[in-house]
């Protein structure tokens, strides 16, 4: 999970972080996780030692992202969503593991969770697609040199269990294709913020990908999609890893009462329009935390 709570614009990234962490260890089974891998900027790192301490069988680690990933130190011109984005794809294909499951701190795990239930016969499950624009798409197979998706089930949005295989030959991939093998610049050159390309209007349009949309594209290109993936929301498998009508908006939480979550995790987005500690009670009032967390994280 990429994070950043000193200097943020949400003063609040470090409480939601620690509500998703709370639910991790309440509904994860013993050995689900190898550890719980946190990326924060080194100015961060003593921060979020003292933050996110102690939650049990979590094995959290917090770590520089300019050690995992060094190709973001020192980027100033490179948006932050640009960058998480980045470390989630180039994270996951230079981890230990097999598998990487991508968190963000607007998540909540309301279902119990085990290998088994996320690795059933040991493929990853997959939601059959999410809010990937069709411009993301576009970007995605241009940079890749592919032809974009033609209809049928694609890929989620965060949470998503990504094969750390796929994710490897994505950057391979990028690097065969970028001048020089600058994977990076290839994929940001256009999106910094000095870019003449923002003068060109809809330039985000034109040149804006995702994550995911490159991850899936080079799993369908390279016929691994069905070697590691298995699909979620199925019959055999009725769970989706993220319930879709999750509260995206504020009048979304009156979902929850009239819906059991379809999904293993839920997002309470983090940037409705509503001040937080409003949230924060709705978030009480449908059980999705508890008095005793909030006291325990200093609120």
């Amino acid at each position: 999970m990429p994070l950043r709570i000193q200097g943020n614009r949400d003063a609040f990234e470090a409480e939601r972080t620690n509500y998703l962490l709370q639910s991790l260890s309440r509904h994860a089974a013993a050995g689900t996780f190898d550890c719980v891998v946190i990326a924060m900027p080194p100015s961060d790192i003593e921060a979020g030692r003292a933050a996110f301490a102690g939650w049990p069988g979590l094995n959290i680690r917090i770590m520089d992202e300019t050690e995992l990933v060094p190709e973001v130190a020192d980027q100033g011109t490179v948006s932050g969503w640009t960058k998480q984005q980045i470390i989630k794809l180039a994270g996951a294909a230079r981890l230990e593991g097999d598998f990487v499951l991508t968190l963000d701190a607007d998540a909540l795990c309301v279902k119990p969770i085990s290998r088994d239930i996320l690795l059933p016969s040991g493929k990853a499950l997959i939601d059959p697609g999410g809010t990937h624009r069709t411009s993301w798409w576009n970007a995605s197979a241009r940079l890749l040199g592919v032809k974009k998706p033609n209809g049928g089930r694609t890929i989620g949005v965060t949470p998503v269990l990504m094969s750390s295989e796929i994710c490897r030959r994505t950057l391979d991939r990028l690097t065969k294709r970028a001048p020089k093998g600058d994977w990076f610049e290839y994929l940001v050159k256009a999106l910094r913020s000095n870019a003449l390309h923002q003068y060109i209007p809809g330039y985000k349009h034109w040149y804006r990908w995702s994550e995911y949309t490159l991850y899936f594209l080079v799993g369908r290109e390279e016929g691994l999609l069905d070697r590691y993936h298995t699909p979620a929301g199925t019959r055999e498998h009725p769970d989706r890893l993220l319930w879709e009508n999750s509260v995206w908006r504020f009048e979304c939480f009156d979902r929850l009462r009239e819906e059991e979550p379809g999904g293993i995790f839920l997002v309470v987005q983090s940037n409705m329009k509503e001040p937080y500690p409003l949230v924060r009670e709705k978030m009480l009032e449908y059980g999705l935390i508890e008095p005793a967390q909030v006291e325990r994280i200093g609120q």
